[in-house]
């Protein structure tokens, strides 16, 4: 796998054990042209960047090499762990910027830290079947400040429609539950239900806006702002 851009670019980064799906060179290389102009126009003195289900490191050995000041990767999967160090150390000393490594389940990590993110990068399995939860526990929770921006990897043909106006909210159409075998209980082994009050915001997610969706092939990649009346009320 190789860094497509930036002061890192043409590095190559070893292939990782287990179950894995990289983001494509194709998809990396639009993401983080679209990051840039974002980043510009926002001028923010500090970049941090939130890679959650990192896998293989690839997306933030990209923010890395584009001038993000740090970066934390957040995998459940112990078998990833050796990988994920190995490209810790190797990008603080290309770099000597501030990468950091948690190996726990992502639901535990937005649950229990409090610092915020320029940008979220999510990334669950395909077979995942709670993303539009999870995308509103992050919204919910203290990784988020009034410029963060979240992007989400989906299957193209997978769609969650959130509420963009308090006005007029729009549902959430979700995709049928998969099929349970030993790897969609991997995939989901730290997934749990949504609880019942949780139903009810997983339907109308308050805080979130879509701003941009863009489709490649059999992926696609949307990107989520805070809604600016939302931190009005504040």
């Amino acid at each position: 796998m190789k860094i497509t851009g930036g002061m890192l670019q043409g590095i190559t980064l070893e292939n990782v054990k287990g179950d894995v799906r990289p983001l494509t060179a194709r998809i990396r290389r639009s993401l983080f042209d679209a990051l840039s102009t974002y980043m510009a126009r926002k001028n923010q003195t500090e970049t941090k960047f939130l890679d959650l289900f990192a896998g293989s490191g690839i997306v933030s050995a990209e923010a890395i090499s584009r001038n993000f000041d740090s970066c934390t990767l957040v995998e459940k999967d112990p078998i990833k762990r050796l990988h994920l160090k190995h490209t810790q150390t190797h990008l603080i000393k290309k770099t000597q910027k501030q990468v950091y490594v948690y190996i726990e389940p992502v639901e535990r990590f937005i649950q229990g830290h409090t610092k915020s993110y320029m940008v979220i990068f999510l990334d669950p399995p395909y077979r995942y079947a709670y993303k539009s939860q999870l995308l509103h526990r992050v919204a919910c929770s203290k990784l988020v400040n009034d410029q963060s921006l979240l992007i989400m990897h989906l299957p193209s043909k997978e769609d969650i429609i959130i509420q963009s106006a308090m006005k007029s909210p729009q549902k959430y159409r979700a995709t049928p539950p998969p099929k349970k075998n030993h790897r969609d209980i991997l995939a989901n082994s730290f997934a749990k239900p949504p609880l019942e009050s949780e139903k009810e915001t997983a339907i109308h997610p308050p805080k979130l806006t879509i701003i941009k969706e863009r489709r490649y092939g059999g992926a696609k990649l949307c990107y989520y702002r805070m809604r600016s009346d939302y931190w009005s009320r504040f």
